[in-house]
């Protein structure tokens, strides 16, 4: 039975020096993902762009007491989303706490 790791044994059959078409495709990727971000910028000032046109109108028919309000009361139009921004916040925190963040542990030795 022929050794089928024999090839394997000197340095220069596994690693070497980058080719041109390694740098040519580097520098593709490293373009595709600059394009990838800005794309990410562009369309998130986008959405926020939509969202507060969209809510501009009820912003000036309510004012700021629309996000500091904690009364929703349809009869009396009153509206106050405070209590739905803790929330979101609370138990987005609890998410975090609970999925550990971003700490990376190194297995100890």
């Amino acid at each position: 039975m022929a050794n089928l790791f024999a090839a394997a044994g000197s340095a220069s059959s596994v690693s070497g020096p980058p080719s041109g078409s390694d740098y040519a495709a580097d520098s593709i990727f490293r373009g595709l993902a600059w394009v990838s971000a800005a794309l990410i910028i562009v369309l998130t000032g986008y959405i926020l762009w939509e969202i507060l046109r969209e809510a501009f109108p009820a912003m000036q028919a309510y004012g700021l007491g629309f996000i500091t309000g904690t009364t929703w009361n349809v009869n009396t139009a009153q509206f106050g989303v405070l209590p739905e921004i803790w929330g979101t916040l609370y138990s987005s925190l609890l998410a975090l706490f609970l999925g550990g963040g971003s700490v990376s542990r190194s297995p100890s030795s």
